[in-house]
């Protein structure tokens, strides 16, 4: 394989990539090759480190001529079999932690946090992160930025820190109250959900990091994402789907219901109302890619109708584009499960 072939996607995804300024090599100026004492070895490294490690000018020149090296961000390198692997693995949190660990050479003490975090923890964000890495250190200081790189400063007890990829980051329940204190409140409720379903975090864990950080800018809105999070929620529609009922002022439903008929069990719906005998069913495309699928589920809906139910399909554009009438046609719906409730 052409490694130079896969270049261009690792340096893209890594950010911007600078030229080092030009330096006189006094020291074996033909000299192509690193020395034994390889710092490529380790991950990203300085080329300071490289030059400490009995490398030289020209051999660090040579080393990213050929591709063996990838430049990161100015003095700063990567060995390129590394970032081959994980876009082989298409592991986009291991190829992310690799410029975390490029930005951790920058400071101590440091942890990846907010949306680096929840890019390594593989939590859903709904709108593009920033470019760049972002880290909390708790050391005294102002926060710091460089390029590619964002040095926030904020109490980090040990407990709050684990490991992922390698490289040091915020607990998943410390992420969802450090991105919930300044996200929307529709993508905090994503994360809180997605959090708790994927057993990352628990509903204790994210009430205690809360009260570590009493007092902080934007708490109470992190609280009140964490306040409403449900394990059952299954998807990222499903949590936007549960943000537009309490944004419309629709009672809550029960998640995850079972219901059946007489030849027995129909199947589990995402939300159910019972007093309306009304069903409302996240719609995401992923669902139904194969033509199997979908006769499928048209059958399962074709049952649940027969057994008296009203069923109502919602997608992402009628939560987040049309939410008023797609809150007409839940009431509308409601109006049919009540007539038949009453006729039954």
């Amino acid at each position: 394989m052409d490694k130079r072939n896969l270049r261009s996607p690792g340096r893209a995804t890594l950010g911007s990539m600078t030229a080092d300024p030009p330096a006189a090599d006094a020291a074996h100026p033909a000299d192509a090759n690193p020395t034994d004492a390889n710092p490529a070895d380790d991950g990203p490294f300085s080329r300071a480190s490289a030059l400490a490690a009995g490398s030289t000018i020209s051999a660090v020149r040579a080393q990213l001529r050929t591709g063996a090296w990838q430049r990161l961000r100015r003095g700063t390198y990567v060995a390129s079999d590394l970032l081959i692997t994980a876009e082989a693995e298409a592991d986009a949190g291991a190829l992310h932690a690799v410029a975390i660990r490029a930005g951790l050479l920058r400071t101590h003490g440091a942890a990846a946090s907010g949306t680096s975090a929840a890019r390594l923890h593989g939590l859903p964000l709904l709108c593009p992160p920033p470019a760049g890495v972002e880290l909390t250190r708790s050391t005294r200081g102002t926060p710091t930025s460089y390029p590619g790189l964002r040095i926030k400063v904020a109490a980090l007890p040990v407990e709050h820190v684990t490991s992922r990829h390698g490289v040091p980051v915020t607990t998943a329940a410390r992420t969802i109250v450090d991105l919930g204190r300044t996200l929307p409140w529709p993508q905090a409720v994503v994360l809180a959900d997605a959090a708790v379903h994927s057993g990352l975090t628990t509903v204790a864990d994210l009430g205690h990091v809360l009260s570590c950080c009493a007092g902080w800018p934007g708490v109470r809105a992190a609280s009140r994402a964490i306040d409403f999070a449900d394990a059952t929620a299954e998807s990222p529609l499903e949590s936007l789907t549960r943000v537009f009922f309490a944004d419309h002022g629709i009672e809550p439903p029960v998640s995850q219901h079972w219901l059946g008929d007489p030849r027995g069990p129909i199947g589990r719906v995402d939300f159910y109302w019972p007093r309306h005998r009304t069903i409302a069913e996240a719609d995401g495309l992923l669902k139904y890619a194969d033509e199997g699928a979908l006769r499928e589920e048209k059958l399962r809906q074709e049952r649940l109708e027969q057994a008296g139910f009203v069923v109502v399909r919602l997608t992402w554009h009628d939560v987040t584009r049309t939410p008023e009438r797609s809150a007409a046609r839940l009431h509308f719906a409601f109006a049919r499960g009540d007539v038949l409730r009453l006729a039954g």
